[in-house]
């Protein structure tokens, strides 16, 4: 009969072949997503239907990997270690929730936007996705296949060269609004700027969950990280 920690090991392997099933659902979505604005078949209603089964196998990915996780620990009550597994596991599958919402939300705009974007707004928009789909497949398949020190470690590294580059397209992109009508400067500002925002808010998710990997063994670190992150953004709220 197997021990109490083979059967938590045996759970935990199937429970992060879920998650690997997930991240590898959403890194798709993405691409599709880039090919699509690329090839500029987003008012095709297929493709969008497409859009819509794929978010709906992403919402059930989240609910079989809490369902999982959730008879883990009632079955098996697990602690230290194991315990912090399941919770590195519960809050990643909401930051893949989110960047597969972000996905959804985008061909949306695509889909049922009547605002016409100039050709060079649209070459960047793709540009910055582009940039941002290559962040988050590294820094998600780093998680996937290295320990989470050196995972989180490279994710930062990812991310700091990703953010360089989006600040210099956001200033790229306020050259060519500079040129745009106040009209124009508005659809962008409540339509395509958003877009651009979800792929950064993306690559933080991606971060995200390489923190939560490394909450496992090196918890003290994670909160720490948490807390100036937490800190951070309520400085910058209150300025």
């Amino acid at each position: 009969m197997p021990s109490n920690y083979e059967i938590l090991k045996n759970s935990e392997n199937q429970s992060f072949s879920m998650f690997s099933n997930y991240v590898q659902h959403v890194i798709k979505t993405w691409k599709e997503l880039l090919q699509t604005i690329e090839n500029k078949t987003y008012k095709e209603k297929t493709v969008y239907d497409r859009f819509v089964k794929l978010e709906n196998r992403s919402n059930n990915y989240e609910a079989e990997i809490l369902d999982e996780c959730i008879w883990i620990i009632s079955k098996n009550q697990p602690v230290a270690n194991h315990l912090r597994f399941i919770i590195a596991i519960l809050n990643s599958i909401i930051d893949l929730e989110r960047m597969a919402d972000y996905a959804m939300s985008m061909i949306k705009y695509f889909y049922t936007s009547e605002d016409k974007l100039s050709e060079k707004v649209e070459n960047l928009t793709v540009t910055i996705l582009k940039e941002s789909i290559q962040a988050i497949e590294k820094i998600l398949n780093n998680v996937l296949s290295k320990y989470a020190m050196e995972s989180y470690k490279e994710g930062v590294k990812i991310q700091t060269q990703f953010n360089k580059k989006y600040k210099e397209h956001l200033i790229e992109l306020s050259k060519i609004l500079s040129n745009q009508t106040a009209k124009q400067i508005g659809n962008m500002m409540t339509g395509n700027i958003i877009n651009i925002k979800y792929m950064e808010r993306s690559v933080d998710h991606a971060i995200n969950i390489t923190e939560n990997f490394l909450f496992i063994k090196n918890s003290d670190f994670f909160l720490s990280n948490k807390k100036t992150k937490i800190k951070t953004t309520s400085t910058k709220k209150s300025k």
